[in-house]
């Protein structure tokens, strides 16, 4: 029923049961002057805009391209700006377009194995030796080279993509490990961290796709640690605590990636009963420079050694910044000071060979072999690892 300016009424339409009045408020953010009349008890559902836009969300990642771009459309024409909508929407269906091609692709190359694992060694501050090894998995694309997670993961969490992508790293990470740990000859056991991912830590099978990994591989709980990011924990707080329960019940370590960079409270690690924090690199590559951050790294190491956890460092780039680091008390390093990201055969070689690791000019750069060197000439241990 629409009122017009002289109080005179009009019916506009008459709706029956399951359909829908006002939509157009919803979806162009425009007032309205309709009301409706109920002739007879009703009872209304109310549908905001946030909830259009979850279910938008929510939707299969094709109906949720078509639905923004039928929205966009009606915007423009809403809007009188036919001319400029028309070219609005058609960069959004090229960008749609683009990004469902990218989706194709990336399920052909999981289906061709063109996906591979790399390996970062963490370092033990404490005598400089391997304690373990972050897999991180890149694309190997036929045409764009090496492509970094940063460009795939986000659209392949839009689906069920990184499910799979997940399951192939768990095993592939558990059996690279339970390889590197025969070549220790018994000195140590390594471990191999795996990062989870917001939509995998709510997945309800995230603890059979754990188990069945070292089911599969033959791989002690011990030898695997999951790091899941600080904003994934507190935003998903209640799967959260029920994963890592799970984990640590069955002898598999948890680590907190990134710590810093979300919430940025030791406060909500009363949640989570962890293992260990990484922490990200914004605070320790200014650690050499600003009291502050030398002082944030106090706190950080009070408490998690409080909370028995420990504390790994990423990001370290130079000599003084580990030696920083070892000073204050931290247990391992991670950087490119060490070692870039590299592959299973060469990360083999880091636990045959002394670091610094010069060994390969593909893996450590002429560059990088000089400040190694330096490196090693600077530092207070033996190329044991023991204090000369």
């Amino acid at each position: 029923m629409f009122r017009g300016r002289k109080g005179r009424r009009k019916v506009l339409a008459l709706l029956g049961p399951g359909e829908v009045i006002g939509e157009m408020a919803v979806i162009d953010h425009g007032p309205r002057t309709a009301s409706a009349v109920a002739k007879k008890p009703t009872r209304l559902r109310r549908i905001t805009r946030e909830h259009l836009e979850n279910k938008v969300d929510a939707a299969d990642p094709l109906i949720r391209v078509l639905l923004r771009l039928i929205l966009q459309r009606y915007r423009a024409a809403v809007a009188g700006k036919r001319g400029g909508g028309r070219k609005r929407a058609d960069a959004v269906r090229r960008a749609a377009l683009s990004r469902l091609r990218f989706a194709q692709e990336i399920e052909q190359g999981l289906e061709r194995e063109q996906f591979m694992l790399h390996y970062q060694p963490i370092v033990s501050l404490d005598g400089l030796h391997i304690a373990g090894f972050e897999a991180l998995v890149r694309w190997n694309h036929p045409t764009r080279g090496l492509v970094p997670p940063s460009e795939f993961v986000p659209v392949m969490e839009e689906g069920e993509l990184i499910q799979r992508l997940g399951r192939w790293v768990l095993k592939g990470a558990c059996a690279a490990v339970k390889r590197l740990n025969a070549r220790t000859n018994g000195a140590g056991p390594l471990f191999v961290c795996v990062n989870l991912s917001g939509r995998e830590l709510v997945n309800p099978t995230v603890i059979d796709n754990i188990q069945e990994a070292l089911r599969a591989t033959s791989v002690p709980a011990g030898s695997l640690r999951i790091e899941i990011t600080e904003s994934a924990l507190v935003s998903n707080l209640d799967f959260a605590v029920s994963v890592i329960g799970r984990c640590r019940g069955m002898g598999v370590q948890v680590a907190v990636d990134d710590f810093g960079t979300g919430y940025s409270s030791l406060n909500y690690l009363r949640h989570f009963a962890v293992d260990t924090l990484k922490i990200d690199r914004s605070f320790v590559r200014p650690v050499n420079t600003e009291e502050n951050n030398r002082q944030i790294l106090r706190t950080i190491r009070d408490l998690a050694h409080a909370m028995n956890m420990t504390i790994v460092a990423e990001g370290v780039e130079d000599l003084a910044q580990m030696r920083m680091l070892r000073d204050l008390g931290l247990e391992h390093a991670q950087g490119y000071l060490f070692s870039r990201p590299a592959g299973e055969s060469e990360a083999a070689v880091m636990l045959d060979t002394p670091w610094p690791w010069s060994f390969e000019r593909r893996l450590v750069p002429r560059r990088e072999e000089r400040r190694a060197a330096a490196v090693a000439r600077l530092l207070p241990f033996g190329p044991s690892g023991e204090r000369a």
